[in-house]
């Protein structure tokens, strides 16, 4: 199940359900917590492999750009 996906207004998500949850849950506690603050999140799937490697290089080049310019961006605080 991991692995499938499905339509949502023209959008893939990545699928996951109760079993994926429970084993992450069990798998660590303090990511356990966080799923059952957070809940179910919705992402995004790039089914073009090039693409989506492509779209990730770019946005870490952005990352470094910012902390480069402005070295006072907090970048422990929710920045990836």
């Amino acid at each position: 199940m991991l692995q499938s996906s499905c339509r949502v207004n023209s959008m893939q998500l990545f699928q996951y359900g109760p079993a994926e949850i429970d084993h992450l849950k069990r798998r660590d506690r303090k990511l356990g917590r966080a799923i059952v603050h957070i809940g179910m999140i919705e992402r995004p799937v790039m089914p073009d492999l090039f693409q989506a490697l492509v779209d990730s290089v770019v946005a870490q080049q952005e990352q470094r750009t910012i902390f480069w310019f402005n070295p006072t961006f907090p970048a422990d605080e929710g920045f990836p």
